[in-house]
C-alpha cells in the first residue's frame, strides 16, 4: 500500500492528532491544568490523564463506523466518508476496494490505483517516538484480539496494553541529560550569600524579554491547525530552549558553596529536564506522543522547581542570610 499512501509518519500523525483530540489533549482545551500544585495530586491528575490519552488512541485504532473493513483513521488517509461503506458507490465496499488496489473515491470499473515510486529517503528515515509507540500499541492490540478470537478487548487487556505503554513512555521520558555534583564547581570558601546574590541575578537577568512560557505557547496549538500552522506557533519556544541552555551553562560554572551542591546540582537537573521536555513540545507535528511527555515532564518539574526554592530558602534560614532590597540574592523573595 505504501506505492499509493502519504508517508507513514503522516498516517500515524494523523491517528495520534484525532486520538489525543478525542481525548482532550489540547491545552487550550485545559487550561485550567496550567495551575502549579505542590501536593502529589497533580501527579496523579498527569497519570489519569495519560492513560485516557493511550486508551482513547487504543480506541480509534479500530473504529469503523460504516463496517465498511477501513477503519476511521484510514478513511482520513484514502479521503473517503467514514459515515458511508461505499463511498464511490460503485457497489464494492471502500476496505474491500483497498484490498483490491482500487481507488474507493472513483466508481469502477476503471479505478485501479496508480502507483506512485517510493522515497527511498523518506522510507528510511529513522522512526519517530510516536510511531515505535504505535508499532507497539499496534502489535499489543493484534496480539490481545486475537486471544479473543476478533470479540472486543476486556478492561483488564486494555488496562494491560495501557501499563505496557506508559512503562515505555516512562522510560523514554527520563531520558533527559543528568548531572552529578562532579559537574560543579564546589568552592568550600564561598559563603552562602555570595552565592545566592550570583544565583539570583543570573536568574534575574534570565527572566528578562520572555514574558511567556512553554504552556502559553501550547495553548495557541488547536487540533484543526495545519502541521505548518503548528511549527510557526511552536517557534516560539526556541528562545525558552536556549534560555535553558544558558542557564544550564552558567550554573555548571558558578562556582557553589559545599552546604549549597546538592541543591544546585538539583536545580541543574530540572533545567536539563525542562530543556528536554521545550524540545519535546516542539515535536508535536511529526512525533504528537513526544510532545505529550513533554507537557507532562514540563508539569512535573514545576512542581521541582518549587521543591528547590524551598530548600534555597530553608538553607538561607539556617545560614542567618537576608538580602537587601538592592541585592541581587533579593530576586528569590518573590517566590519564598
Amino acid at each position: 500500500m505504501e506505492q499509493y499512501l502519504p508517508s507513514k509518519r503522516f498516517i500515524v500523525s494523523v491517528i495520534i492528532l484525532l486520538a489525543l483530540g478525542a481525548s482532550g489533549w489540547f491545552v487550550a482545551q485545559n487550561p485550567q491544568q496550567e495551575t502549579i500544585s505542590s501536593n502529589q495530586s497533580n501527579g496523579a491528575l498527569l497519570q489519569q490523564q495519560r492513560q485516557a490519552e493511550i486508551l482513547a488512541i487504543t480506541d480509534r485504532l479500530v473504529l469503523d463506523n460504516d463496517k465498511d473493513g477501513l477503519r476511521d483513521w484510514e478513511e482520513v488517509i484514502w479521503k473517503t466518508d467514514p459515515q458511508i461503506p461505499d463511498t464511490d458507490g460503485d457497489g464494492t465496499t471502500d476496505g474491500e476496494e483497498v484490498k483490491l488496489e482500487r481507488d474507493p473515491l472513483k466508481a469502477g470499473p476503471d479505478d485501479l490505483l496508480e502507483k506512485h515510486p517510493i522515497d527511498e529517503n523518506k522510507k528510511n528515515e529513522p522512526q519517530t517516538l510516536t510511531e515505535q509507540l504505535m508499532d507497539d500499541l499496534r502489535l499489543s492490540y493484534l496480539a490481545a484480539h486475537g486471544l479473543n478470537e476478533g470479540a472486543p478487548l476486556s478492561e483488564e487487556q486494555k488496562s494491560d496494553i495501557v501499563s505496557s505503554f506508559m512503562a515505555t513512555m516512562q522510560q523514554e521520558q527520563e531520558r533527559a541529560q543528568h548531572y552529578s555534583m562532579t559537574d560543579i564547581k564546589i568552592d568550600v570558601s564561598k559563603t552562602g550569600k555570595a552565592y545566592g546574590n550570583e544565583l539570583g541575578a543570573a536568574l534575574d537577568a534570565q527572566s528578562k524579554n520572555i514574558d511567556y512560557s512553554e504552556l502559553d505557547v501550547m495553548k495557541e496549538i488547536t487540533s484543526t491547525m495545519s502541521k505548518e500552522q503548528m511549527r510557526k506557533v511552536l517557534e516560539k519556544l526556541d528562545p525558552l530552549i536556549a534560555r535553558y541552555e544558558t542557564i544550564i551553562a552558567l550554573l555548571q560554572n558558578m562556582s557553589v558553596p559545599l552546604a549549597y551542591a546538592d541543591m544546585h546540582t538539583q536545580f541543574l537537573n530540572i533545567n536539563a529536564a525542562l530543556k528536554k521536555a521545550a524540545e519535546d513540545m516542539r515535536a508535536l507535528p511529526d512525533d504528537p506522543i513526544r510532545s505529550s511527555l513533554g507537557i507532562g515532564l514540563f508539569r512535573e518539574k514545576l512542581d521541582s522547581v518549587l521543591v528547590f526554592l524551598r530548600g534555597l530558602k530553608a538553607q538561607f534560614e539556617k545560614d542567618n542570610i537576608r538580602f537587601s532590597p538592592n541585592e541581587p540574592g533579593s530576586f528569590f523573595y518573590q517566590y519564598f
